[in-house]
């Protein structure tokens, strides 16, 4: 078995246990790179009583290390072969679209321009609001109403409150609606 309790890392310079999010960016790395040492020097994994050679050996001599590592190579090899992003699907869509318009099947035309304009942020959400006074929100709750963002810009209609008696308000008043 192999004496691996050697290594110190930032946050177990007492030498007891390993540290994971060292081991990760060391996994990273050398998957990344293939060079054991420059992946020590990154992840920030050193000893000063032993050569940064031996201790990127002994890395790798982990069973954990190498399974991480080998774990990370097959889903880097998958993505190089599945190439599927926000912009590959934009451009697919647009090839659907060209071959769409050239056959006249414009209702699939359509429907790819609307994903390719979902997938680029251009369509808005319309978001009803139920609430009785937004006003008094947190900008948290308001956030977790609009969803993913923080600016809502929409057309805001005025609507009647279910108080309002149909007649003018007299704001001088500071008469407020029963609760």
């Amino acid at each position: 078995m192999t004496d691996t309790s050697f290594i110190a890392t930032p946050s177990n310079a007492d030498n007891s246990i390993y540290d994971e999010d060292s081991d990760a960016v060391f996994v990273q790395e050398y998957v990344d790179h293939g060079d054991a040492m420059l992946a020590c020097v990154r992840a920030d994994i050193r000893d000063p009583r032993y050569p940064m050679d031996i201790i990127a050996r002994r890395m790798l001599e982990r069973p954990e290390i190498r399974a991480a590592c080998k774990a990370l190579a097959a889903i880097s090899e998958f993505r190089q072969h599945v190439d599927v992003t926000r912009e590959t699907i934009v451009a697919d869509m647009q090839r659907v679209y060209e071959q769409a318009l050239d056959r006249d099947m414009l209702a699939q035309a359509v429907a790819s321009k609307k994903l390719q304009a979902d997938l680029l942020g251009f369509i808005a959400q319309k978001i009803e609001v139920t609430h009785r006074d937004v006003t008094e929100m947190t900008e948290s709750q308001l956030t977790k109403i609009a969803g993913k963002s923080l600016i809502i810009d929409a057309d805001f209609e005025d609507v009647e409150n279910e108080y309002d008696d149909g007649g003018e308000v007299d704001e001088g008043e500071g008469e407020s609606a029963p609760e």
